[in-house]
């Protein structure tokens, strides 16, 4: 999970960030699609959606992408969730998905 207090930002020009607690840049990852929803955590991973209708999974510890990304071919605005070991998220082929055990290694 992520140290000292640090936080996960996002931008809407496309870029995830990891801050520490000093407010040094721990890692960076660009995406090149804005993301408009909230990241998630789960297992030392983090999820998150861009707008073009991707979803990506990196490592918490140093943002290097930990499974391939998914590609959904419609827009994701809303922000992932997770219950029970899998990952939901809509997106707007109006439909809710279930990934299942997305952030295992």
């Amino acid at each position: 999970m992520l140290k000292y207090g640090g936080s996960i930002q996002r931008t809407d020009d496309g870029k995830l960030r990891c801050i520490d607690s000093d407010g040094t840049v721990v890692w960076n990852v660009d995406v090149s699609s804005p993301i408009l929803s909230s990241p998630v955590t789960i297992n030392d991973h983090i999820i998150f959606a861009d707008t073009s209708g991707r979803v990506h999974t990196v490592s918490c510890s140093n943002g290097l992408q930990v499974h391939d990304t998914l590609s959904f071919g419609a827009e994701i605005f809303c922000s992932p969730t997770v219950h029970g070991g899998n990952v939901y998220l809509g997106c707007r082929d109006s439909h809710l998905h279930k990934l299942q055990h997305i952030g295992s290694a």
